[in-house]
């Protein structure tokens, strides 16, 4: 055995020890910096002018060492010649060119502390100069003093409206420096704003006596603030009364009272006041909730509460347990979340009262508790947000019509009923995407050309996404897997591929080639039934049915068999790794197609009995660009409806054929009666109309049918067209060839 010299033994140990120690670093590289504030401001009687100061305690928990560090002035946005304002002019929307300086918003800050820091504002983000670098491990303490007006009237999230004010991004906020993208310092333009370090904020807002205050965190000094008298007069039930019985008040017009909160382990902090306010609040699991409601609709806003502990108890119970001692919803003319509190606006009866603070409150798991990164990777917020919504809306409203809101007999006698996911999912984004428009899911906001079709990608796309694995892996499974990732990433900063490597652990499949598809690619989803052949054998039935894939996005898929008894079996084929044998499903042998390509698959059934129809995706949770080529049979599903010449939607799942009886009149055929038909999927595959006339005097016959269908060799927004015209005894015939050229799905 050779020995170690005593020279060489330290070489060694050093060798040795340096693996152990980059073996923990790449085992435990997470990390995040702790940014702690202490805030002291006074809300003047304009209500919209905050002053005061503002103490930051900045540790730096990263690997380096910082020589400078950035915060945010986002309520200088909205200003003329601002990057907002540039950004819209390039939209055409010259709404912040037309600002006046009254209107304008505004946040100025001064370093107090000099010797330790400088900074340097560039619209809304501030460049903080070090005269000493911040090592690792090591902590920066910043003093500033600083004055932000909000907007009038509100806009961005912020300002002052009919006398409520909306304090977002109101205080000099530090930018993230995370592991993934460094400084997260992009200039705010309006979409994709929520992005902070986890912290401690001790705020003291000092504002007229006549203002209730409502904030992130717990108040602290509620016995000076909001004594039992006041609460009690204050409380919503007063307000549910005719107006000359509400209580009155005194308030000292020149009088101020300090409202102190505290908000432990929160990314943000903001507030909402106004002289309007009512209160009503409850509790559900430890969680105080509470409701803001302006005191004449406070009618509208009986069920705010309510609402807000059904949105609490159920993503609690399907994600993970709500960390915050309170929940805060504020009528606030919009709706927008922060940490414990939120802004909604309308109001009961409307469904989109309930769906507006589901998704709002949604926000705290995602946004808050789960602090993604809105910026630069929005649909790990929106999108997972958008989805709990829709949990929510479809567990306590039922799935057909929770989206409706139908104000006179018309309405409510004729308009088809319409459904939060698809309105508010798999409707619009089928609509961008097969019109060409869509975009991969990871984007940064600021360097969008357009909002909607990132803003499609970031809620719909992704929300839909979530269908699709709840198709993969069934619900027990699917909520399992959320809820260990909001486990493992509670207050911390996740991206994408945390996300992934959480749906591997729990489900034990490889899903890094499935991942890619949603996170980066515009690849289309469509599975399409290809027929089946039937071989009668000995009193059994041996079916061979066929699948092919025209699309080029690859996923598990379900197949149902209808048999002509009417019963189902439910059969699943996955490509390769992917495959999960749900509970009640047949699992078929693997699909090879991220490897080998294969674009068409063929199982056997045997049975006894005759198979009455075969339906690829029967839950209709896939994002299928296609999903009149799902099922077997000669027709495709097909929705008809009487034509009441107003109100129509656009069905999801199903052919949209409408009808109606028509009369007509005209000099020479005098009295026509007839019929109207037009149908099409998407309102333009397969699209026809036809009017059918027969005249009493004449009895002659008119006929006007066109047909229209995109045409795949001139790609998106063409069609080939046909018009046959029957009329004056003549028939005329033509056809046509149409593209149609827009570079925006939304400028004009």
């Amino acid at each position: 055995m050779r020995k170690f010299t005593a020279v060489k033994l330290p070489i060694f140990l050093f060798l040795i020890l340096s693996q152990i120690c980059k073996a923990e670093k790449i085992g435990d590289a997470y990390w995040q910096q702790e940014v702690n504030y202490k805030i002291d401001v006074t809300l003047a009687d304009d209500e919209r002018t905050i002053s005061g100061k503002i103490e930051i305690e900045y540790i730096n928990n990263s690997p380096d060492t910082l020589s400078l560090l950035y915060i945010k002035a986002f309520p200088n946005a909205i200003q003329k010649n601002s990057y907002a304002d540039e950004k819209r002019r390039w939209m055409n929307d010259y709404s912040f060119a037309s600002l006046k300086p009254i209107q304008e918003g505004s946040l100025n800050l001064e370093s107090l502390n000099k010797e330790i820091c400088t900074v340097e504002l560039d619209n809304t983000i501030g460049r903080i100069d070090l005269a000493k670098a911040v090592l690792p491990a090591d902590t920066v303490y910043l003093s500033f003093s600083f004055t932000t007006v909000l907007p009038e009237p509100d806009n961005m999230r912020m300002g002052l409206n009919g006398g409520t004010t909306k304090a977002a991004y109101w205080y000099p906020q530090m930018c993230v420096y995370d592991r993934e993208m460094g400084w997260v310092n992009s200039q705010y333009i309006g979409w994709g704003e929520c992005y902070g370090d986890f912290g401690k904020f001790d705020v003291n807002i000092t504002a007229p006596e006549k203002l209730v205050v409502a904030a992130s965190g717990i108040l602290l000094n509620r016995e000076e603030t909001l004594p039992d008298e006041l609460r009690e007069k204050l409380d919503i039930r007063n307000y549910l009364k005719p107006k000359d019985e509400w209580p009155l008040f005194d308030f000292d017009e020149g009088k101020n009272k300090t409202w102190h909160y505290l908000a432990e382990n929160v990314n943000d902090f903001a507030f909402t006041t106004s002289s309007d306010f009512c209160i009503d609040s409850g509790s559900i699991n430890g969680v105080k909730v509470v409701a803001y409601p302006l005191k004449n609709k406070a009618k509208r806003w009986e069920t705010a509460v309510r609402l807000g502990k059904e949105a609490i108890e159920t993503f609690s119970e399907l994600y993970y347990p709500y960390q915050w001692p309170v929940m805060r919803i504020c009528d606030a003319f919009s709706g927008m979340e922060f940490p414990m509190i939120t802004n909604c606006s309308g109001g009961e009866p409307s469904p989109r009262f309930a769906l507006l603070l589901y998704h709002e409150i949604g926000h705290q798991w995602f946004m808050g508790q789960v602090g993604s990164n809105q910026l630069d990777r929005p649909f790990l917020d929106e999108g997972f947000t958008t989805h709990l919504e829709h949990v929510a809306m479809e567990k306590y409203l039922g799935r057909e019509g929770n989206y409706d809101y139908f104000t006179n007999w018309y309405l409510k006698r004729y308009a088809p009923p319409t459904e939060d996911r698809n309105a508010r999912g798999f409707l619009p984004l089928l609509d961008v995407i097969k019109k060409g428009y869509d975009k991969p899911m990871i984007f940064s906001y600021d360097q969008g050309e357009e909002y909607y079709p990132y803003r499609y990608s970031a809620y719909y796309k992704s929300s839909i996404m979530h269908y699709s694995l709840r198709s993969i892996f069934g619900d027990t499974l699917y909520f399992e897997a959320m809820h260990y990732y909001c486990s493992k990433w509670f207050f911390k900063h996740p991206y994408e591929d945390d996300f992934k490597e959480a749906f591997e652990h729990v489900t034990g499949k490889q899903m890094d080639a499935y991942f890619q598809q949603w996170f980066y690619s515009r690849k289309r989803l469509d599975y399409a039934f290809d027929g089946i052949k039937k071989e009668k054998k000995n009193n059994k039935y041996n079916y061979t049915v066929k699948i092919k894939r025209p699309g080029k996005f690859i996923s598990p898929i379900d197949i149902a068999v209808i048999w002509e008894q009417g019963d189902t079996t439910f059969y699943t084929v996955a490509p390769e790794g992917m495959g999960y044998n749900k509970p009640g499903y047949v699992m078929l042998p693997e699909w090879e197609q991220f490897r080998r390509l294969s674009d068409e698959y063929q199982f056997k059934v045997e049975a006894q009995r005759q198979i009455k129809k075969i339906v690829i995706d029967p839950g209709n949770l896939l994002l299928d660009v296609n999903r009149m080529n799902n099922a077997s049979g000669f027709l495709p599903p097909i929705e008809l409806r009487i034509d009441n010449l107003k109100y129509d939607r656009t069905p999801v799942n199903r052919y949209a054929l409408r009808v109606r009886p028509d009369i007509w009149y005209n000099d020479g055929s005098g009295v026509q009666i007839g019929f109207h038909s037009h149908g099409s999927y998407f309102e333009n595959e397969n699209k026809f109309s036809l009017d059918f006339k027969l005249g009493a005097e004449d009895g002659k016959p008119g006929i006007d049918f066109s047909y229209s269908h995109p045409s795949k060799l001139l790609g998106y927004n063409s069609s080939v067209a046909t018009r046959v015209l029957r009329a004056d005894e003549s028939i005329y015939i033509s056809s046509s060839i149409k593209k149609h050229f827009k570079p925006f799905y939304s400028r004009p």
